[in-house]
């Protein structure tokens, strides 16, 4: 609890002694896995006897780096894990709205088409994904009937706030739009 490295020998007169008196051991060295100010874990080394006080430092050393290594390997877990959680929850936020919602990668392909762009164009994803002509094939254009080519995105300076399409069933859609730009 005190996040610094602790020995506790059996003969000493505390809590921690007395369990190792119980369990029939001698001694132990426990090196605190701190994360910030939290300790997420104990390491404990039981009976270690270095052959020198040298050969015990060393060992300490290494007990003391490895605390310090598990608590980093867990975190990063930890994170990794609280990132796919949510990229979990933005894909069945993405698979149940009703807005159409996808996106371009850096050379205008499109790297997500979510069920409701499917439903909306009539495309299904995997006739669009990783292609640039998606919009083309639903002639997309401004309301003033100008096409819209989001090929080259990134030199795009004002991106339409209405859109029109022609689904694939031929029926004609006016959509409106919202972009955002995200590295």
């Amino acid at each position: 609890k005190s996040g610094v490295l602790t020995r506790v020998s059996a003969s000493d007169n505390s809590a921690l002694a007395r369990l190792l008196r119980e369990d029939g051991r001698r001694s132990c060295v426990a090196a605190p896995m701190q994360l910030g100010t939290r300790i997420v874990g104990v390491i404990v080394l039981y009976d270690l006897q270095g052959p020198t006080p040298s050969a015990e430092r060393y060992q300490v050393s290494v007990l003391e780096t490895l605390a310090r290594q598990t608590v980093h390997t867990l975190s990063r877990g930890w994170a990794i894990s609280k990132v796919v959680q949510n990229e979990r929850s933005l894909a069945e936020i993405l698979r149940s709205t009703s807005d159409g919602i996808f996106t371009l990668d850096a050379s205008g392909a499109i790297t997500t088409w979510n069920p409701a762009c499917e439903r909306i164009s009539g495309l299904p994803v995997a006739e669009v994904r990783g292609r640039r002509d998606a919009l083309a094939r639903l002639h997309a254009r401004t309301a003033s009937g100008r096409p819209v080519d989001l090929l080259n995105w990134r030199e795009v300076d004002e991106f339409p706030r209405e859109m029109l399409i022609t689904a694939t069933n031929g029926e004609q859609r006016q959509l409106a739009c919202s972009f955002t730009r995200a590295e």
